[in-house]
């Protein structure tokens, strides 16, 4: 997989012989599974008989001319995006096959005997004195403790990476389900030919390459798409408690998005009438003192000063530690300003907060 140029930088190898400069996504990063798993799962998404798990695929079929067309349909779908094949590791037309430490055949999903055979073999006790009886609290005996707790359902058996829990957490939050999420974005103008596209594993360019798909649901960075059916009822979630248009464009900007959503709330606000009634008499809030971090980058203050010397300085403070980050720019855009931000998120992490005076540049547009 190609990675972004502006990503190409954060994965310089340091060698003896110079710094190297990775263009594609490589072993040993701690995303590049998930990131991987997730793009095959939308190339081969929908395709009959195949099921793609890393780098090893398993095409199957009811019949002989059902199998063939899987095949088909997966050759063409890989040589379209340019994944090559290891022809001495395939096998084809098989009876039955093991995948993933299981015998796959006509007649379901079995154990391999290898995976068994240590319990088959196991030697059976002939004797009380070949036991050792000891009493252990649950506390101290982690594997029935876990037993005990087994899920029974495979659907909570599921792993899940953290980003995949953190985008359906997203969707969790929101006025409707993801199960209505799926079934209108299917029907909705905008949104069904970019899910067809999702899920075709097509190249997106531009802002369009931030779309990504989640259990059927669209999301736009992390920010979920609604259909255009939703928006009404999630426009009220978001004018809940009256908080104004500043406070709600940013309350949706890390949820929810849909095209000209900033335009729908100015007129949602401006057409309330409370929020009118009230505009010009806002309630006096006392003076707010911050709480002082409990570790290092947990919040963070950025701000510009100047401009000095025809130049304005993006400053970056840690709360906790009071370290002090400077960044001169000719230019106060948003884009240069994100590109900082990632230079120095790169070096310390994500904070969990991140405080603006709500400055332009530092918008999110």
């Amino acid at each position: 997989m190609k990675v972004h140029p502006e990503s190409q930088k954060l994965l310089t190898i340091n060698t003896h012989k110079r710094l190297y400069v990775c263009k594609r996504l490589m072993y040993g990063l701690n995303g590049a599974p998930a990131i991987w798993q997730r793009y095959v799962d939308g190339l081969f998404q929908g395709m009959q008989g195949v099921k793609v798990f890393m780098d090893d695929a398993r095409i199957t079929g009811s019949d002989e001319m059902s199998h063939f067309k899987a095949l088909e349909e997966f050759f063409k779908k890989c040589k379209e995006h340019g994944l090559k094949l290891n022809l001495s590791k395939s096998q084809f037309f098989q009876n039955e096959i093991n995948f993933l430490g299981h015998k796959i055949d006509a007649n379901g999903l079995h154990k391999t005997d290898e995976k068994i055979s240590a319990v088959v073999k196991a030697s059976v006790p002939k004797n009380v004195q070949e036991f050792d009886i000891v009493f252990r609290k649950t506390a101290d005996h982690g594997n029935a403790d876990f037993l005990s707790r087994l899920p029974k359902t495979s659907e909570e058996l599921e792993v899940k990476d953290d980003i995949t829990i953190f985008q359906m957490t997203q969707i969790e939050i929101l006025p409707v389900t993801s199960r209505e999420l799926r079934q209108e974005a299917e029907k909705d103008v905008e949104l069904g030919p970019l899910l067809r596209t999702l899920r075709e594993g097509r190249n997106l360019q531009g802002r369009e390459a931030q779309y990504t798909i989640e259990d059927g649901c669209i999301l736009y960075g992390q920010r979920v798409c609604i259909p255009k059916k939703y928006q009404k009822n999630v426009l009220d979630e978001l004018h809940t408690g009256h908080l104004g248009m500043v406070k709600m464009k940013a309350l949706a900007r890390s949820f929810v998005y849909w095209k000209d959503i900033d335009k729908d709330i100015e007129d949602a606000v401006r057409n309330c009438v409370d929020c009118a009634r009230h505009k010009t008499d806002p309630a006096k809030a006392k003076v707010h003192y911050w709480e002082y971090p409990s570790m290092p980058w947990e919040r963070i203050h950025i701000d510009f000063a100047g401009p000095i010397f025809e130049h304005m300085f993006l400053l970056i403070v840690d709360a906790h530690s009071k370290w002090l980050e400077v960044y001169p720019m000719k230019v106060t855009t948003t884009k240069k300003t994100i590109e900082c931000l990632k230079d120095s998120f790169a070096r310390f992490g994500l904070p969990r907060v991140l405080v603006s005076d709500n400055v332009i540049p530092v918008g999110i547009p």
